[in-house]
């Protein structure tokens, strides 16, 4: 994906990846594409699409609610702990379900559960902060959102 992305996402061209900078050597940060792969990857398909990236975004940039919400599930649930996914070679993971008429309804919570639910590791959250940082960045600093 990395390669992907520094091939067509160079400076001046037309096409760009929002919370992934390209700075003037083609480098990219790995932390980055771990954010873009995350919202591409667990994000609903369809027009959810958008606003599940936005509320993402905004959980990476503050990587520590996470934690506290795994904190807080670890609490509820007892029963079914908190397992990380071990970083291997194949990871299961489910994309958000919702139905195009509940896209306004989607919140920080769902994104939450989402993550919870395909057992994401906080360190994975962590390791994605310089993403969420540079979406809402260029976000703010777009002329139209991208979710609207």
């Amino acid at each position: 994906m990395a390669h992907y992305v520094t091939y067509h996402g160079q400076l001046g061209a037309g096409n760009t990846y929002m919370g992934i900078p390209v700075d003037y050597g083609y480098q990219i940060h790995q932390q980055c594409v771990l954010g873009y792969v995350m919202g591409h990857t667990l994000g609903p398909t369809g027009c959810g699409r958008g606003p599940f990236h936005c509320h993402l975004t905004m959980l990476l940039a503050q990587p520590r609610q996470y934690q506290e919400a795994v904190t807080a599930y670890m609490v509820a649930h007892p029963e079914q702990p908190f397992i990380s996914q071990a970083a291997t070679t194949s990871v299961c993971i489910r994309r958000l379900a919702i139905d195009d008429a509940m896209v306004e309804e989607i919140s920080m919570d769902n994104v939450v559960h989402t993550l919870i639910f395909n057992h994401i590791p906080v360190k994975w959250v962590a390791h994605a902060y310089p993403y969420g940082i540079c979406w809402i960045n260029q976000q703010y600093a777009a002329q139209t959102p991208l979710w609207g």
